[in-house]
């Protein structure tokens, strides 16, 4: 639901706008008022498509997947171009200023390793996107975030995008972006094993074509990781997707490829505890610098998004490294740890007294990731609907299952991870409700 790719409108004549309409009386329709010049938009917030925004708030910016965002601006654009030129309206040559985000509170309770009871009560994200459409070539986009452990606010993506679909199906983007490596779609309130392993985000320089529903990206950033020198750009890689339409079925399938990935963020960073693996980012205590790695680890990634009937979704994704890491930078049982992961899910989505609803199962699995602080088994179910508009609520239970007690696993000189002692399952119960605006 959260990744669901719903395109914009900025004709607000379909998006309904209040300020809008109240001015002229609902007598003059956006298109008129700006061929008119008597209103001329400049800053939009929660922009829509159709005459009937969506009632959970799922054709918000800020519900947009943080993967392809730049493919996805240029997507909605082309839409927005296709019906103002269908109407007979003149297009916008103005600057636009789109305004979204969301606000995220969590209610956790915890059964760990140890089987030690935990609960919490957080903010657990809040985002303020913002959109600026400069011409019809040229578009920026900025996301800030809340970081809940600092109480400050930081950039978390921003980027510019050169591209115009209807002209040229290349476009280019360049800044700090989620790399196009894997979708990592859910229907769950906690990310999937593939996002917690392979999600990177890195200043990039991505050059990308959509055509006819193909669509491709190839792109190069400085990887944090190195093999010899670590002040050139090291890491490159592509993706390929096609989306189809049969009848009532609509699929997605797509394959991603990265020279390193270690660069990810659940690499980089593996939240363990002090004396453990705590990703190549840290020194673990060492005071040495594990960024330097022995060799560059490549991977590839394989997905699938269908939907049947608008009702049925079923979502799979598979990484895996396509060879083993030096057993001194990552290690599996005393060899170098060839690392993979795979999520499923399936869900039933449908209105309950006209509330969009789901429930939505789950079941994750990790190769050979012990070190980095990931389970072996997920099971996970959820339920979540909008009992108000641009609210989403949900409930998740999740059940982990850890490595078995033959396992060892360490990186970058820390001590060996084994879960000797430590119950083999962890238990968790989420409420989390999601305002959109």
């Amino acid at each position: 639901m959260k990744t669901k790719i719903i395109c914009l409108i900025i004709a607000v004549s379909l998006c309904g706008n209040i300020a809008v309409a109240k001015a002229t009386k609902a007598t003059k329709t956006h298109n008129e008022l700006i061929q008119n010049k008597l209103y001329s938009p400049l800053i939009m917030a929660s922009p829509y498509i159709g005459s009937e925004p969506a009632y959970d708030g799922s054709d918000l910016i800020a519900s947009w997947s943080s993967t392809n965002e730049d493919l996805t601006i240029l997507q909605q654009r082309q839409q927005v171009e296709n019906f103002l030129k269908k109407s007979g309206a003149a297009p916008i040559n103005k600057p636009l200023l789109y305004l979204s985000g969301n606000v995220e509170g969590q209610v956790l309770k915890q059964q760990d390793y140890d089987h030690q009871v935990t609960s919490s009560i957080d903010l657990s994200n809040v985002e303020l996107d913002l959109l600026g459409e400069i011409n019809s070539w040229a578009s920026t986009f900025i996301a800030f975030t809340y970081d809940d452990t600092c109480s400050s606010v930081c950039v978390d993506r921003a980027f510019l995008t050169l591209g115009n679909l209807n002209n040229l199906p290349f476009y280019g983007s360049i800044g700090q972006m989620v790399i196009p490596f894997g979708i990592y779609s859910n229907y769950m309130i906690s990310n999937p094993l593939t996002k917690s392993l392979a999600k990177t985000k890195q200043q990039t320089a991505l050059l990308g074509y959509s055509k006819n529903n193909l669509y491709a990206s190839t792109y190069v950033f400085k990887g944090d990781s190195h093999v010899k020198n670590k002040n050139t750009i090291n890491n490159w890689g592509t993706n390929l997707g096609y989306k189809f339409t049969i009848k009532k079925l609509d699929a997605d399938i797509g394959v991603g490829y990265i020279k390193n990935i270690a660069d990810s963020l659940g690499m980089q960073g593996t939240g363990a505890a002090d004396g453990y693996f705590q990703g190549f980012a840290n020194d673990n205590g060492s005071g040495s610098d594990h960024e330097n790695l022995q060799h560059q680890v490549p991977a590839v990634d394989l997905h699938a998004n269908v939907t049947l009937d608008d009702h049925y979704h079923l979502i799979n994704e598979y990484i895996t490294a396509l060879q083993p890491f030096n057993k001194n930078d990552l290690s599996f049982n005393g060899k170098g740890a060839k690392v993979s992961t795979m999520d499923t899910e399936f869900a039933f989505s449908h209105d309950v007294y006209d509330k969009p609803s789901f429930i939505a199962v789950g079941y994750g699995t990790t190769w050979q990731a012990l070190s980095l602080n990931l389970p072996k088994h997920s099971l996970m179910g959820s339920i979540g609907t909008s009992l108000w508009k641009n609210i989403v609520e949900m409930i998740e239970f999740k059940h982990d299952i850890n490595y078995g007690h033959n396992n060892t696993s360490a990186g970058g000189g820390s001590k060996p991870m084994n879960p000797e002692g430590v119950h083999k399952d962890n238990n968790s119960i989420t409420l989390q409700i999601d305002y959109y605006f």
